[in-house]
């Protein structure tokens, strides 16, 4: 958890979208300089079992936890390669994003997921919502994120998430 992935506008968009999916779950991994001060957000926005802080996991946990998503969202702004988003689109996950860094060159708008811009817990709030309302785009996204990361040759995480996850 560091200040570039900008989880407090992912812990904003949390507040916003129970007001509007009230069954509606964020499961945060990881840890870093801004847990506490993402634990306290956490507590003055009332989020209560809306946002679980899973802290640092294993892989195989991971796994699960992408098995068990309906999506992904991450709003960093500031990302290289951003394998944590591969990662993701090879488990089949659409993913809500930023427009930010090399974001885009990964995640494709409306393609492999929904990118907003950044800094914006309103328009993540907005992309979650279309994707948790509408699973037919969800899966189509998701699809799509898979046959992404498979020309990135990166298809051996995909099975090896796979392999874990039913394991």
């Amino acid at each position: 958890m560091y200040p570039r992935k900008r989880l407090q506008d992912l812990l904003h968009a949390a507040a916003i979208l129970r007001e509007r999916i009230p069954a509606a779950r964020v499961r945060i991994v990881g840890e870093g300089p801004e847990s506490g001060r993402l634990r306290t957000l956490h507590a003055t926005l009332g989020l209560g079992e809306t946002v679980t802080f899973l802290g640092d996991i294993s892989r195989q946990a991971l796994a699960v936890e992408y098995v068990g998503a309906d999506c992904f969202c991450l709003p960093t702004v500031q990302e290289g390669f951003g394998l944590v988003f591969a990662e993701a689109m090879a488990a089949g996950l659409a993913v809500v994003a930023c427009r930010a860094a090399a974001v885009p060159e990964i995640v494709e708008d409306r393609r492999t997921g929904l990118l907003v811009n950044r800094e914006s817990p309103e328009e993540l709030a907005m992309a979650l919502e279309t994707l948790l309302t509408n699973p037919g785009l969800r899966a189509a996204l998701g699809a799509a994120g898979a046959a992404r990361v498979a020309a990135f040759d990166l298809e051996p995480i995909a099975r090896r998430f796979v392999e874990i996850a039913v394991a």
